[in-house]
This record gives C-alpha cells, structure tokens and sequence, in this order.
C-alpha cells in the first residue's frame, strides 16, 4: 500500500501509531584498514551475532527463524513498511551500511583455487535482481597469499545466464576476520538473480568465505563520535522499502584499522 503523500505518512504514524523502531549497537572487530568493509553480522550486540550459512545452495533469510543476526520487524501485509530515518555514532570514523540479507552460501574456500560451486538459492526478495550484489565476508582469515576471486558464472536482472565479473584482489596476504569484499558484475549488469560459480584464481594458503547477496538499503556517513542522520523522506525521498521476512543488517568502511564502537537507530513507517 505505501503512503498517498506526505500527510498520509504523518497520519499513519501520529495518529494510527505505525511507526516501528531498532536501537541497534555493535563492537567492531579490527579492520582491514582505512577503505576496507567489514562485516558486522557476526558481531555481538543488537542484533545479537548472525551464524555462517548453510552451504550448497545455502540459507535464504526470509524469515525470523533464518534472520537471527538481524533486525526483524513484524509482518504488517497488506500495509508496506518503509524506511524513514537511518542514524548512528561510531568511535571511529566510516560509514555505515544498511543492507538487506538475502541469500547466504557458506564454507567457500579460498585455501585452494579452481570453481566453488555456488548454485544459490532463489531470492527471497528483490526477485528480478536489479540492486542486488554480491559480497564475500572472511569467517577464517587468509595467510601467506592474497587471494585472487571472481564471480565467473551469475545471472544477471535481464535473465542472462552465464554472466562472468571481474577479478578481485584482496588487500593483503593475512586478510583479517569480518573482512569484506563487494564482487565486480560484467559489463553494465545491474544486479545479480543467482550465482552458479565463484572462481578462486590465486589460493591464500588458509582462508574460508560466505558467498552472499544482498541489497543496499542506506549509507551513512559517520565522524568519529559525532552522531549523523538521514532523513529517507524528506532529505532524499526514497523510503525504502523493508519487505516483510526482510532481514536487515550493517557493515562499516572503515577509515583505519581500529575497531569500531557502533550505536544507532532505524526507524521504519508502515501504512
């Protein structure tokens, strides 16, 4: 259903009380360094840590019982849930990333090279694909050799199979734990509906990954200890949208290697 106008909005949440609420805070874990991701679905704090995913053809998060690790708001069908305001503080400084979790493949080596059979599940939401990306978190950290990944088999949103992205080198040899990295799509592909294959052309001599697609909700950029906000209605008026089953979760990019103190809010309208 969504909202009419503005002052729809208003009244659904002033005077029908529709208006949902996260208080989410995590310990970060050391990062890669300044310009490096980093998971935070396995951290502890609210939400509580997430577990690695099931492997071949992993877990989709479409459900309380599959989202543990995330933030889970109610159903509310027929009414739409929207995002409205993203805020947060961190010790240091980076931005903060909401994402929607939607499949999970886990147990990907990179501890020997060759094609990881993927075979991901279908989407639980966002079923054409477009926004929706492929990511790769550290759950063993890699030593001796920077492993060398790329997503070599993938269906893109217009249904073409086959589809091979680029390579991606990671930053170091001894790539640490959370660490994550964003695969590159072919061409102009706008998103990804299901992975095949992901090939490891250079091996570290340990490491062990999650294969995982998700889409991006909101950025929020953040100076160290200094609170920020964004206004999803009025400052960039997207409300997006937080499907039922959604599973909503953060990743910072770092500025440096120290471990991030993160608290924050989301605040999502429904009507």
């Amino acid at each position: 259903m969504g909202f009419t106008d503005y002052n729809d909005l208003i009244n659904e949440i002033t005077n029908n009380g529709k208006l949902l609420a996260w208080d989410f805070s995590k310990a970060g874990a050391a990062a890669q360094g300044a310009g490096s991701w980093e998971t935070l679905w396995k951290l502890a704090g609210s939400p509580g840590a997430g577990s690695d995913p099931a492997g071949t053809p992993g877990t989709q998060y479409n459900s309380a019982a599959n989202n543990v690790g995330s933030m889970v708001f109610a159903d509310v069908t027929p009414d739409t849930k929207h995002l409205v305001t993203f805020g947060g503080v961190s010790s240091q400084p980076g931005t903060l990333l909401l994402y929607d979790r939607l499949v999970g493949v886990g147990g990907i080596s990179l501890a020997s090279t060759g094609n990881k059979t993927l075979n991901s599940a279908t989407l639980p939401r966002y079923a054409g694909g477009i926004g929706v990306i492929p990511v790769l978190e550290v759950t063993t950290a890699t030593t001796n050799t920077a492993p060398v990944v790329s997503l070599n088999s993938y269906t893109n949103e217009q249904d073409q199979t086959g589809r091979a992205g680029g390579t991606f080198t990671f930053p170091a040899a001894a790539t640490v734990l959370h660490y994550l990295c964003f695969l590159p799509l072919q061409g102009s592909d706008k998103g990804v509906k299901a992975a095949a294959t992901l090939n490891v052309a250079t091996a570290a001599n340990a490491g062990v990954a999650n294969f995982v697609l998700i889409k991006p909700m909101a950025y929020l950029p953040l100076m160290a200890n200094t609170w920020n906000e964004r206004d999803l209605v009025l400052q960039l008026a997207g409300l997006p949208r937080a499907y039922d089953g959604a599973c909503l979760c953060l990743a910072f990019l770092a500025n440096g290697t120290a471990a991030p103190n993160i608290w924050g809010n989301i605040r999502i309208a429904y009507g």
